[in-house]
């Protein structure tokens, strides 16, 4: 089975650095910050952390899309039912970024805390 480990045979718990070798702060491309010792190859863990966090952004950002493209598609269906004079009573008020002026407003706030929410 397993071979019982002697303890000269283990590795010492922290290796000594030598002068290069500092600590740092590395940022990634959406502002996350993580510590990092200039030399030493990059442990499984960090590099899965920020592998799941660009996935994590890249499925945000393509919600986003999805989103605006609705949004535009709504923006062009109110102005095709507008063109035939079929557009409800209510005009379909609210719809849109046109006729609402804090809607550009809202949607910046919705962004932040859409793409920030991890560091809150």
């Amino acid at each position: 089975m397993h071979k019982p480990i002697n303890k000269s045979e283990k590795k010492p718990a922290q290796t000594k650095r030598k002068p290069y070798q500092v600590a740092i702060v590395a940022q990634t491309s959406n502002g996350y910050q993580f510590k990092r010792v200039r030399g030493w190859v990059q442990p499984v863990q960090t590099s899965m952390m920020l592998k799941d966090r660009v996935k994590t952004n890249q499925m945000r950002l393509d919600k986003l899309s999805d989103l605006k493209m609705q949004l535009e598609m709504i923006e062009s269906e109110k102005l095709f039912l507008d063109t035939l004079g079929c557009l409800p009573k209510d005009k379909l008020k609210g719809f849109g970024m046109k006729h609402n002026p804090l809607m550009p407003f809202f949607i910046v706030v919705v962004l932040i805390r859409f793409f920030f929410r991890d560091y809150y």
